[in-house]
């Protein structure tokens, strides 16, 4: 059987030649995609310079306070970081920057990363100006530091109002108990002597039966019969006093335990009402040493954000690098249809 070539096929040369003739179409598709692309970079888009921040944060599983010892939620860094885009503090950053833009819009310009193993995290924004960036970006983390605090520190002031009322109600309850015992023992003590008189024979004293015997000149046989008085300590009487006696103790003790539990509840209120204040108001009082600073120093911020000092979109070198590629590969495959076209 005879090997003929395949009539479509086509040889490296035709390739060759049919680039060389289509020539000017690859050069003009590759100068349009420079032209608009130079047209993107330089005029249409908006230049845009990121600044970052970093900050340190150790969330531990208690800490210690004067109310009692306070248990963490979480020590996952991650559920605090996530403070930073939340609408809470995006919303804040709005206003006190007078942006014009939405809270969405202002979430895709900030981003936070952290490292594995780590408690460094970096707080990053994006926008139109250099200065622009770096106050975005200290805005935002100030914001974020005093938002993780505040909320940190509600959470341990409502777990410890919780505490206390549980407490003073139990100690309510147990001085009831306490009162109602000391009435029922102070009542039957009211009615007790402390000593209970006794008859007995003269005779069960004998030093007593002698001295009687010879006062009135007889024998102590002719004192037989007789009988004296002899008072002694009422058990019953001693006991009910000792019982009362411990009862008062222990309500005293139990009142003073819902003393100092109160004023510290009654601390607690106060921190509860500067807290709603700041909810409410923005009244930054909440923030300011108080008596319950449980997330103090677990989160603290560099002291500068970097000004930024190149932009980070458009990559101009770069997108004028791809514009020449595909334009180049555009023109290619335009030459070499037309080719194909023209010879069939």
């Amino acid at each position: 059987m005879e090997n003929r070539p395949y009539e479509d096929e086509i040889s490296l040369k035709e390739l060759i030649l049919a680039l060389l003739s289509g020539w000017k179409m690859i050069a003009g598709f590759t100068a349009i995609a420079v032209l608009l692309a130079a047209l993107y970079v330089f005029v249409i888009a908006t230049p845009t310079y990121e600044s970052t921040i970093g900050g340190l944060i150790s969330i531990p599983e208690t800490t210690s306070t004067k109310y009692g010892t306070y248990t963490f939620p979480s020590t996952n860094k991650s559920d605090y970081l996530s403070i930073i885009t939340g609408d809470e503090v995006l919303g804040k950053t709005i206003k006190a920057l007078n942006l014009d833009t939405t809270i969405e819009t202002l979430r895709k310009q900030v981003s936070v990363s952290t490292e594995d193993e780590s408690s460094r995290f970096t707080i990053s924004a994006t926008a139109e100006s250099p200065e622009a960036a770096q106050q975005l970006v200290l805005t935002i983390s100030d914001i974020f530091v005093d938002e993780a605090n505040i909320s940190i520190k509600e959470n341990a002031v409502n777990f410890f109002l919780r505490d206390y009322y549980v407490s003073q109600q139990s100690i309510q309850e147990s001085l009831s108990k306490l009162y109602e015992q000391l009435n029922r023992l102070e009542t039957d003590f009211a009615d007790l002597s402390p000593v209970i008189t006794l008859q007995k024979l003269i005779t069960d004293d004998p030093t007593y039966a002698a001295q009687v015997a010879k006062d009135r000149g007889v024998a102590i046989e002719d004192l037989t019969d007789e009988m004296m008085l002899e008072e002694v300590v009422n058990e019953n009487y001693v006991t009910v006093q000792s019982n009362i006696i411990d009862l008062k103790k222990s309500i005293q003790s139990l009142e003073v335990s819902y003393e100092s539990n109160q004023k510290l509840y009654d601390e607690l209120l106060v921190e509860e009402d500067a807290i709603n204040d700041y909810y409410t108001s923005g009244s930054e009082e909440a923030l300011s040493e108080g008596m319950l600073e449980v997330a103090k120093s677990r989160i603290t911020l560099n002291s500068y954000a970097t000004l930024p000092e190149t932009r980070t979109s458009p990559k101009r070198a770069m997108t004028m690098a791809i514009a020449l590629v595909l334009g180049g590969m555009l023109g290619v495959f335009a030459a070499l249809f037309k080719s194909y076209w023209n010879n069939n």
